[in-house]
């Protein structure tokens, strides 16, 4: 099994209650429910059975010894292959949920709304070794508390008139996922924070997997302006500068802060269908606002001092003496130590999109026509389109960082359905 739960459910139908039915009437408030529920729900979520225990095996390039001395033969050892953590619990998440379900105006409209809170102990994660540990993959731990909390709105008006009908529904959610505990048993960081490569930072207090780094604050202009600023190593006319946040004239670590969040505000889902007669169009936009995206490609297309890599067209605008308004630093192939490729502001981006993810019109054909056969004719586009001002290929990347995931591909479906 991969897990366990309990779960209590409370319902109360107020339109029931004689009390309500005389405060308003039938035409107005037709259904109206609310509900609130609590669960428990157990998970090992770390996807093998056997992460208590340690396993040895051989391994050609590290385990095997010429313990005769024969300068020709060797005698296969064994070496720690997977590490288990016999301490390891299941993790267990507690759901707590009240709503409501109402139906108003001939039932011509639906309305729900969802506020929830889960809290996460025992989070299993898989934090890396230290190097000194030796072989062996690193075991599962039970490293930390996460609480989220939100809510889900959904809206669906309902309009009929003579051949036409016309389903609109609208969903928006809204979700804040934190913090409140890490394990002091498993350090990385040196407040017990987690880092990870695209810059993202697990610490307390705040959002999951939130982008940690230095500001960029633009391109040093002058040399002057250079000569003013913090003792940056690598600092130069056409290079990166970098806010001295903590002000000790001196960037280092310790000038590092939150730069941005791959969470979103607010995501947003309108589905629409229009029929008339025989012909129904459907419609479905989906929006994800607020969020921001670590564009890790720039630093690879931009920067030419980074491999030999294919260039975007934002290179041909580089900073020089003639063109002082660029954004991307000037051409070098040795930045002298500026460590451009660091995790900053400057490859973070605004992320939010707006996506027609459906475009569907189709046909029925009457029966009548065809020997009592239902044919349904249909086109389709999947992912026709997106809005957006982020400078990569799609916004909408797993966790926020954009390390060149490929894009949702554009679909043209043309169908024929055929019921007996």
């Amino acid at each position: 099994s991969d897990g366990d739960f309990l779960t209590y459910m409370l319902g109360w139908r107020l339109t029931e209650e004689p009390f309500v039915r005389s405060l308003v009437g039938d035409n107005v408030l037709n259904d109206l429910k609310l509900r609130a529920s609590y669960g428990e729900l157990g998970n090992q979520n770390t996807g093998t059975l056997h992460n208590q225990s340690t396993f040895y095996g051989p391994n050609d390039l590290n385990a095997n010894y010429d313990l005769a001395a024969t300068n020709n033969s060797v005698q296969q050892g064994f070496v720690v292959l997977t590490r288990g953590n016999p301490f390891l619990r299941w993790e267990a998440t507690k759901s707590y949920n009240v709503g409501a379900d109402i139906r108003l105006f001939n039932r011509s409209i639906d309305f729900s709304f969802d506020l929830y809170r889960k809290v996460t102990t025992d989070l299993i994660s898989n934090p890396p070794l230290a190097l000194a540990v030796g072989e062996g993959t690193a075991p599962y731990v039970n490293s930390a508390q996460v609480t989220n909390t939100g809510f889900d709105l959904n809206l669906t008006h309902y309009m009929n008139k003579g051949s036409l009908k016309v389903t609109n529904s609208l969903q928006v959610s809204h979700y804040k996922s934190m913090v409140d505990d890490l394990d002091d048993r498993y350090p990385i960081g040196y407040e017990g924070e987690r880092y990870f490569d695209n810059g993202g930072r697990i610490a307390e207090g705040r959002e999951m997997r939130e982008f940690y780094g230095w500001v960029a604050e633009g391109i040093f202009q002058s040399t002057a302006e250079v000569e003013a600023h913090a003792d940056q190593t690598g600092k130069a006319v056409g290079r990166i500068r970098y806010a001295d946040i903590n002000g000790d004239s001196i960037i280092n670590d310790e000038d590092r802060t939150y730069i941005g969040s791959p969470h979103p505000d607010v995501t947003l889902g309108w589905n629409s269908q229009l029929k008339y007669k025989n012909f129904t169009l459907d419609m479905f936009f989906y929006s994800s606002i607020g969020q921001d995206v670590f564009n890790g490609l720039r630093v690879t297309s931009e920067f030419a001092q980074i491999g030999t890599y294919n260039r975007t067209r934002a290179i041909l605008d580089a900073w020089s003496p003639e063109n002082t308004t660029a954004t991307v630093p000037m051409l070098t192939l040795d930045d002298r130590g500026n460590d451009e490729s660091r995790a900053s502001s400057y490859f973070v981006e605004d992320g939010t999109f707006l996506k027609m993810r459906t475009l569907r019109l189709g046909y029925e054909f009457n029966p009548d026509i065809l020997n009592g056969f239902k044919v349904n004719l249909y086109g389709e586009v999947q992912n026709a389109f997106t809005i957006t001002n982020y400078s990569g290929i799609d916004p909408e990347v797993p966790g926020g960082f954009d390390g060149g995931v490929y894009p949702l591909p554009r679909t043209f479906i043309l169908g024929l359905n055929l019921k007996l």
